[in-house]
């Protein structure tokens, strides 16, 4: 682990996996840089918000732990004061001060596996009333690239006559959109420069989620649970993208955290794999498969 300097902000850098994370210590919990050491930063920062430290609300870009579901007073306290750091031989834990509600957020990495950063997500209640949300962790992607998530199994219809998955849609989503492209394996969503946002979200089966660009796929990977209630019509994942960015979210399930205690932790497993996500959709859904399946939940 070293210090630098990344986006006019003091950092910390460390490798694993053949990855290279830069976190700030000046604000967040955030991840501003993922990719190969000295390579394409996977990862979008935005470019007026480097360096302000000034405890009002930013967006900054990467990667961020927020609450759901969105509410305008909650979801947006500021994040833009210095983080605790623990440091240990094979984790490193980021931890904000409590916000304006008394919620503190962690994000914690820890290099205990060969093939992939695991990246716990938390929050605690140090305010006087309980509070009841899902941890969310953000990943803002450059853009340039496309995102594709898993359709669920297709099943007879003797099997069950139950609905197995929501796709749940917002008031600015239009699914004749050209960015999206929805096929029975895969939903893809490309990132293109229209200013009108789009965003979507679905409970998948299995969790995992790539976006690729510059020739490589970023992979977040995490166990989901059908026992599980989530937020959002029932949501585990959703996909946010407009002219500069596109946004890689997943959710844990909703909970009731009394003052004084920590949520349950919310963990993804974070890849990076030097090729894009394949094209065609039946390969394209093999793929993430074959990628999924390297982790034993």
């Amino acid at each position: 682990m070293n210090q630098v300097r990344f986006a006019d902000f003091e950092c910390l850098q460390f490798e694993h996996a053949g990855i290279q994370c830069i976190v700030t210590t000046e604000v967040g919990p955030r991840v501003l840089f993922f990719g190969r050491p000295n390579g394409f930063n996977h990862f979008f920062v935005k470019a007026e918000h480097m360096g302000l430290r000034d405890g009002l609300y930013h967006s900054f870009g990467g990667h961020r732990l927020w609450l759901a579901p969105e509410d305008r007073l909650r979801t947006y306290t500021p994040d833009s004061s210095p983080v605790k750091v623990e440091a240990t031989a094979s984790s490193i834990t980021l931890t904000s001060g409590p916000d304006c509600f008394g919620v503190s957020k962690s994000i914690r990495f820890v290099f205990d596996i060969q093939n992939a950063i695991r990246v716990d997500h938390w929050f605690t209640n140090f305010g006087i009333h309980e509070v009841n949300h899902a941890p969310w962790a953000v990943t803002v992607m450059a853009p340039g690239g496309f995102l594709t998530v898993p359709m669920h199994t297709i099943r007879p219809q003797s099997e069950n006559l139950l609905p197995v998955s929501p796709l749940v849609l917002w008031g600015y989503t239009d699914l004749s959109d050209e960015r999206y492209s929805i096929h029975r394996e895969v939903i893809r969503l490309r990132q293109l420069p229209v200013e009108s946002p789009t965003k979507f979200g679905i409970c998948l089966e299995k969790g995992i989620a790539s976006y690729s660009n510059a020739g490589q796929s970023f992979l977040k990977i995490w166990e989901t649970d059908p026992q599980s209630t989530f937020t959002d019509m029932g949501c585990n994942f959703e996909a946010y993208t407009r002219h500069d960015m596109l946004e890689v979210e997943s959710l844990g399930s909703i909970q009731r955290v009394e003052s004084g205690c920590e949520s349950n932790v919310h963990t993804e497993y974070w890849q990076l794999i030097d090729s894009e996500c394949p094209s065609e959709p039946v390969v394209a859904r093999e793929w993430l498969q074959n990628h999924y399946n390297l982790f034993q939940f």
